[in-house]
């Protein structure tokens, strides 16, 4: 799979499909890779992909923590962290 990543539109939650910031493709098994399209702002995508482990602050403030790559750490990244850096993925392959 692989998933676009992108800086989002002013003061919205919609990505602007102009800005492209990073690919990040998902293997069916093992780790991942980023790919950088634009150095200023793919760090965070790396960072947020690319540690050994994910950790995110859930309700009650429940730290959670999730293996690198696993299925539940990219769930937690695209539907909740990247928005917190004006940042969106969108799913663009499933190969």
């Amino acid at each position: 799979m692989i998933v676009e990543v992108f800086e989002l539109l002013p003061g919205g939650r919609e990505l602007d499909p102009d800005r492209l910031v990073a690919r990040v493709h998902l293997p069916l098994v093992g780790p991942g890779r980023v790919e950088v399209v634009n150095p200023q702002r793919a760090g965070i995508v790396q960072e947020l992909f690319e540690n050994d482990f994910s950790s995110f602050v859930g309700e009650g403030d429940v730290v959670k923590e999730h293996t690198a790559w696993s299925p539940e750490a990219i769930h937690q990244i695209l539907q909740e962290e990247l928005y917190a850096y004006s940042l969106a993925g969108r799913v663009t392959s499933k190969s």
